[in-house]
This record gives C-alpha cells, structure tokens and sequence, in this order.
C-alpha cells in the first residue's frame, strides 16, 4: 500500500492536480499519485463534477472503518479477519474531505463501512457532515446492531436517513446469515426509530434465491402500514464468494415482474439518490425498491464516489485501482483536493464488468460499503 506520507517529489505546499492517467498500477491495486498539473493552470475546477459521460456527481459513499461485527455469508461468512486498523480518517480529516466534495456539487453522503456504529465517534462525525455547507442530506448504512441505543443521538446529531440491512424476516435465517440472534430486537428498534424520529427508514436485502419469494411476500405486508422502503439488491460476485454467488444468484425480474403484476407502480430516481427503483402501491404506505446491477444500462446514471476509511478514492465499486487523497486531507488542502477529484472525472469508467466476473480489487464488500 501506498504510504500515507508522501515524499518531497509529491509535497503539496503548492496544491499540484493528480494526472491518474499517467500514474502506474501498484500490484496490490492502489493507485500512485502523479502531481504534475500546476493548479494555477485549471480555470474552471470550482465547477460541480461531471465525468466523461455526462454524469454529475452528487453523491459521496465514505466509509469509515471497514471493520464489521457481523459474518454475513455473501460478504464475512468467516467474520473480520484480522486487526481493526488504527489508521482510519479521523474528524478533521472527514471536514476537509466533506468541504471539498461540498465545493464540487456533492449534496449527498453516505456514511458506510463495514459497520459505521462501531465507530465511537460516528455521532460527531454525523454532525460534521450535517453542519457542512452545501451537502442536503446526510445517511447512514448500519447493521443495526444495538440500534435502539443509538437512535436518539443520532437523530440529535442530525441524520436525515437511515438503511439498515437484513436479509430475512425470519430469525432463524437471520441468525444463520448473519452469525447474530438479534432480529427480535432489530425489528423493534426500527418501530421505536419510526415512532419517535423522522429519520427516513429503508431496509436492504440481498436477493437470494433460497430466501427470495417468502422475504418478498413477508416485506409487502411488512411496508403495509410502515412508512418504509424494503429494498433487495441482486447478490454481486466478488472474488471471495463465488462458490455462494453461483448457488444463490437470482435475477432481479422475479421481484420486479411481481410487483408490476401485482399493482406497483416504478418512480423515477431523484437527481441525489441512489440506484434503486421503488415501487409503491395506493394500498400500501411504504414501498419495495430493487437494486439491480446486473441489469442494463444500470450504470448510465451513476452519481457517486467512494472514499475508503483509510482516505483511497474508488471511481467504481468494481473499479481496477485506487487513489490516496489522503496528504490534501492531512493537509487541510481543499484546493488540492478539489483539483484532484476533477481530474479524476476524464478517468471514470462508464461502467462495471461484473457480467466478465470481474469485480476489480474488491474482494468483499465490507472494504468500501457497498
């Protein structure tokens, strides 16, 4: 891995733009950073980011530790491996890193891991991110351990949305998939959030073959009389869950072509949100939404970077490389930063290869939060 402190060739006392285009590939996917482009010399990178498709980015996936309690088989069936690291950004580092993507047309972040609330400071982080001018909505993806702990604090903090993943409504699935026997209390947290907070709930789910018809029936009564969005995302190969992949893989239209046939109607995405469809009915008050990656055209309208817990940019989820942007957020550098992320717009791909099983550098998801 590239180390955090970068050499006198690479110093940024005067802020220089990355040239990706020009940087080689390290053999453990990272990027190495090339500062060759005087920032005097760009006119026009306090515009909002567009890469080479026409694609304005909005919207920040950041990641704040990749440590994760949890031993979902699709993603840890053999828990965390390893030492938690002791690197991950730390606030100011997480200010700087928020004010930059503010300054290019980020409206939205959502805060990830592996599992955000295992982090103690994830409050503070919640109400940096909150106080940034310019960003409109700040989320969260949790696993919903200890919820019910959390829930007043971080609405406190200011957290305008919030996604829990569960994949089975049945706890003796849960448990298996997940390691953890708590969906008793995850269930009442989420009623507990809904009553008293107003905190925008959805709950994600892997789309499984085995477990996919009875979480469908179970969510539709479930969103009934819930303002809540149950979402299910087709299961995504990596290169440590194969083996699951091709016993598990289901296509999304077994959902889809059952709620059209069954009276929901699809919404059109907003310009911030992410890539699910939701269906919603005139029976029902919440809604189900489908994430579907392996549909076509489902990156055309991509409006997302992600950061890593340890300050690496991933153009792509399945993306080949990485790049440290760490130094400018060391540095309070934001107008180093902002050049940077510009000049990684010529460089982002138009979509991933899953279809070729190809899933880049990202061995499981827990490295960047989906």
């Amino acid at each position: 891995m590239i180390d955090d402190n970068i050499d006198d060739k690479h110093k940024i006392d005067s802020p220089q733009l990355y040239s990706p285009s020009l940087a080689p590939a390290l053999s453990d996917g990272c990027i190495e950073p090339s500062l060759v482009v005087p920032t005097e010399q760009m006119s026009d990178y306090h515009q909002p980011l567009t890469d080479g498709f026409a694609r304005r980015l909005t919207y920040l996936r950041l990641s704040i530790t990749d440590f994760c309690n949890f031993r979902c088989e699709y993603c840890l069936p053999n828990g965390y491996q390893g030492k938690r690291p002791d690197d991950e950004l730390s606030i100011s580092e997480i200010a700087t890193l928020v004010r930059g993507f503010a300054q290019v047309g980020t409206k939205k972040v959502r805060i990830t891991g592996g599992e955000p609330s295992i982090r103690r400071d994830v409050v503070e982080i919640i109400e940096t991110i909150k106080q940034t001018d310019g960003i409109e909505t700040v989320a969260m993806t949790s696993n919903g351990y200890k919820l019910g702990k959390h829930i007043a604090n971080w609405q406190a903090a200011g957290l305008d949305q919030l996604n829990i993943s569960m994949d089975s409504f049945d706890a003796a699935t849960f448990h298996k998939m997940t390691g953890f026997d708590t969906l008793p209390q995850i269930l009442a947290d989420m009623d507990i959030l809904l009553e008293t907070t107003d905190i925008k709930l959805k709950i994600n789910s892997v789309l499984m073959a085995e477990t996919a018809f009875e979480n469908l029936v179970t969510a539709i009564d479930y969103v009934k009389d819930r303002q809540v969005t149950y979402r299910f995302i087709e299961f995504m190969q990596t290169s440590d869950n194969s083996d699951l992949f091709f016993a598990q893989h289901a296509q999304s239209d077994i959902i889809t072509d059952y709620l059209l046939e069954n009276g929901w109607q699809p919404h059109e995405r907003g310009s911030a949100d992410g890539p699910a469809v939701e269906y919603s009915h005139p029976e029902y008050v919440g809604r189900i939404g489908m994430i579907a990656p392996y549909a076509a055209h489902f990156c055309d309208t991509c409006n997302r970077l992600r950061v890593s817990s340890q300050g690496k940019v991933h153009l792509c989820l399945f993306d080949q490389g990485n790049y440290d942007i760490r130094p400018y957020l060391q540095q309070d550098d934001i107008q180093g930063l902002v050049n940077t992320l510009h000049s990684f717009m010529p460089i982002k791909p138009e979509h991933h290869h899953l279809h070729d099983s190809n899933s880049g550098i990202m061995h499981n998801l827990s490295i960047i939060g989906g």
